[in-house]
């Protein structure tokens, strides 16, 4: 299917006056211009076939537009399911490139990023926590090692997770908490540091973080249960980032913004009209 539209974009191609053939393929000349033209618009990693061996592209080219050619002579462009594939990849082509040149295309002035930053300064605070975490295990595999500790199941972890928490709203060292508590030997290790987050951060549970931007700084969170284990979170800051510091993010917020809305208004526009409702619930054709 890409052969023939292959075929087609060369026919198209423009030769530059005064300029030799470096190659002739099924009686067309073409250019070094027209021909590294026609390279540089495709995929990167078919154009790097062309910039590691010229000789055998040319070749391969050759061989599709033959096959094209071939295909044409024998009317397989006005027969389905070819006709019906080239169409729908065209049209999908296009509406991509439709798509893309809007979004490379867009222009967005210094205020308007600098007022979207105003309106949305909490979705680039970031949470800085401690974190203890006392995990369980409610169906453990026996342990060869008679030495080894015997996890905790869910009600004796929820136990322990609630008398350390109350221990640390009483005044106890939460670092020294962590130390013997903790379950978590990466943050453990990092005296309790939780790398942070935004309220936006898709990979943070919703539960954490409705329960943490909650907090004031030094405040903790009750108990929280996830998968496995029970957490408790100590705020320590949240931190505002200068405008600056996120201003390429920002941009790129508003333009797929503008873009989806964009989207959105074409899609409105499409005109479509069922005439007949009770076809669109009868079984599709196989």
């Amino acid at each position: 299917m890409r052969l023939i539209a292959f075929s087609a974009l060369l026919v198209c191609l423009p030769a530059p006056a005064q300029e030799k053939p470096v190659v002739t393929i099924e009686g067309r000349p073409f250019t070094k211009t027209e021909l590294e033209s026609f390279v540089q618009a495709l995929p990167p990693a078919v154009a790097q076939n062309f910039a590691t061996n010229k000789k055998q592209f040319i070749e391969a080219l050759g061989l599709m537009m033959k096959m094209a050619k071939i295909a044409e002579q024998n009317g397989l462009d006005k027969k389905n399911p070819h006709q019906a594939r080239l169409e729908y990849q065209r049209l999908q082509y296009l509406a991509t490139a439709e798509i893309n040149d809007k979004d490379n295309s867009a222009q967005i002035p210094p205020d308007e990023l600098r007022k979207y930053f105003d309106a949305h300064k909490g979705d680039f605070a970031q949470a800085r926590t401690k974190v203890l975490y006392v995990a369980y295990n409610n169906n453990p595999m026996p342990s060869a090692d008679p030495k080894a500790r015997k996890p905790l199941n869910e009600t004796q972890a929820k136990e322990k997770a609630e008398s350390v928490l109350k221990q640390a709203r009483g005044g106890a060292d939460f670092l020294k908490l962590i130390r013997e508590n903790s379950d978590d030997a990466e943050s453990k290790g990092k005296a309790g540091d939780f790398s942070p987050f935004r309220q936006t951060d898709q990979a943070v549970p919703a539960s954490l973080k409705s329960a943490i931007f909650a907090l004031k700084p030094g405040q903790y969170t009750d108990v929280i249960q996830q998968p496995n284990g029970f957490y408790i979170f100590r705020l320590e800051s949240i931190d505002s980032p200068e405008f600056e510091k996120v201003q390429d993010e920002i941009y790129n917020k508003v333009r797929r913004e503008k873009l989806d809305q964009w989207v959105d208004t074409v899609r409105k526009s499409v005109s479509i009209q069922f005439n007949d409702e009770k076809y669109l619930t009868e079984p599709a054709a196989r």
